[in-house]
């Protein structure tokens, strides 16, 4: 009967599902990097890379340039084949543009993360 009840604990049972996650997250991070065209460390690298220009910076990728490591499409909005590199359009606003002043809305479309974003 005790054997019974722990087995069924509820903590054991959410400790069990919780860990679910966890494991799926593990084995696709360990087949990524053996099956990667990369040494097992600058998979990781290429891999944290793809979270955005924070993690690409973080781990020493950035600007990384289409075809090496660190590069991916989703980190290249104006597709000049730079991910992470400068913002050539945001520079020149800036520039343009004194702290505490309005930017000028722009008719052209905005690319984020590869996604197209029209303003109307």
């Amino acid at each position: 009967m005790e054997l019974r009840r722990r087995a069924l604990s509820p903590v054991r049972i959410a400790f069990k599902l919780a860990s679910v996650p966890v494991v799926a997250a593990c084995v696709t991070v360990s087949v990524y990097v053996r099956t990667s065209d990369y040494p097992p460390g600058d998979a990781m690298r290429h891999l944290v890379a793809m979270s955005g220009c924070r993690g690409a910076a973080a781990v020493a990728l950035a600007p990384a340039m289409r075809g090496h490591i660190g590069y991916h499409l989703r980190n290249d909005p104006d597709g000049d084949g730079i991910a992470c590199g400068p913002a050539r359009r945001g520079e020149a606003a800036v520039a343009a543009n004194p702290p505490g002043q309005e930017m000028p809305v722009s008719d052209a479309p905005r690319m984020v993360g590869g996604a197209k974003f029209l303003r109307h």
